[in-house]
């Protein structure tokens, strides 16, 4: 998959998808979604490693970049379809399995900040692209830092009110932290190390968390959204945040939703189908 298929959209010099024909571009797309639900979980765990992250980065990169330049809509919705096939999130059976979600989320934390940000981008597009593409947007999104965010080690610890209460307020005054998304590397052994030391910390969650921020807030305009399909898939991304990324010593991403007012939102709208369905998910949250 890495040898044959990438090379055929990428340009391993000038590091950028290649202008082949989009009709092609999709079927590699389709063939590599294919290759990757097709995966047992014992070969996963051979191949999701930190050795072989590099490449696992150029699969997401091209299928990003796709993702967001592309003009065929179709291989828009293939490429972010590749990307939730690779993360192991794309069928809803891929989270039964909490063993193989670690180990995919272990190797997943180095390539968030990229996938974060470009979904986020992908889906806020003008609503003249449609509904379909901020719909699958929007359930990546979801589901790829639900995969990052979820508390695989479940712990006794109390929820801080106090946090929440804070983080209110930070909301209501309009102001997010100025953390950056990507991480900026000096030489290839600054990558090696960042590759080798970076794990799932209760202080990455936290720093993370932060980061994610300001992306999650600007969600908050699909609340209005002209197109039902899209307010409902937002509804299910953030139950699906509240169902899974519950950690009582952290605030999670999915308050600064909740308490910016988008599900406040969605919740009160006449669309029956999914504010029943959300009104349930936050009763956990709030």
């Amino acid at each position: 998959m890495y040898s044959f298929l990438l090379f055929e959209v990428y340009d391993r010099l000038q590091h950028k998808v290649l202008p082949i024909h989009e009709e092609y571009k999709l079927r590699i797309m389709e063939c590599m979604t294919s290759l990757a639900k097709c995966m047992s979980s014992e070969l996963m765990f051979t191949l999701y490693t930190k050795e072989n992250s590099p490449k696992l980065c150029q699969m997401l990169y091209i299928a990003i970049e796709i993702a967001k330049t592309e003009q065929l809509r179709s291989l828009r919705i293939a490429a972010i379809e590749c990307i939730m096939a690779i993360a192991r999130v794309l069928e809803d059976k891929d989270f039964e399995d909490l063993e193989v979600r670690n180990q995919v989320a272990e190797m997943f934390l180095f390539f968030l900040p990229g996938i974060a940000s470009g979904l986020k981008r992908i889906a806020l597009e003008d609503e003249k692209v449609g509904h379909k593409i901020p719909v699958i947007a929007l359930k990546g999104w979801g589901r790829i830092v639900t995969l990052l965010m979820q508390d695989y080690n479940v712990s006794d610890e109390k929820f801080n009110f106090i946090q929440l209460k804070q983080t209110k307020q930070t909301i209501n005054k309009g102001s997010v932290p100025n953390s950056e998304m990507k991480r900026k590397f000096k030489d290839d052994e600054d990558i090696k190390s960042y590759l080798q030391t970076t794990k799932r910390t209760s202080q990455w969650y936290k720093d993370t968390d932060k980061r994610l921020q300001p992306l999650v807030i600007e969600f908050v305009k699909l609340a209005h959204h002209s197109h039902p399909k899209v307010r409902s898939e937002m509804a299910i991304m953030c139950g699906l945040i509240v169902q899974n990324c519950f950690t009582p010593g952290n605030i999670i991403a999915i308050y600064r939703v909740a308490n910016a007012g988008c599900l406040i939102h969605l919740s009160m709208t006449y669309y029956a189908q999914f504010s029943e369905s959300f009104g349930r998910n936050t009763h956990y949250a709030l």
